[in-house]
């Protein structure tokens, strides 16, 4: 598979299967930068609690497409840890990141969330 049609197939099952969320960059002696996405959201199984995952942690899956350049790290490829991402009424804060590559190019971001 290439990237672009890893790609393609995440953002068609985001749009059909996802949620909106919004990514809040906090900003130092500034308001926090806010910026709306679209994401797939979805809880842990008991099972896959291992290597630092908690009960109420989550999973958010994000598109390098729908995300905002204001979210893109030194490397232009993924959130920082402790940015926020809101959704379901509740603001939750990026505990891990794994940014997932094929042939070096950034197809999606797996992120966990707590709070």
């Amino acid at each position: 598979m290439t990237p672009a049609a890893a790609i393609a197939m995440l953002d068609q099952e985001i749009r059909e299967h996802g949620q909106d969320v919004v990514l809040r960059r906090p900003v130092a002696n500034a308001a926090a930068i806010e910026k709306p996405s679209r994401a797939f959201v979805r809880g842990y199984r008991p099972d896959e609690l291992a290597g630092g995952l908690q009960q109420g942690d989550t999973q958010v899956v994000l598109s390098p497409t729908g995300l905002p350049v204001e979210f893109a790290d030194a490397d232009a490829t993924r959130l920082r840890k402790l940015d926020r991402i809101i959704f379901d009424g509740r603001t939750r804060t990026v505990k891990f990141v794994e940014p997932v590559r094929i042939a070096g190019t950034l197809v999606r971001m797996n992120v966990t969330v707590e709070g």
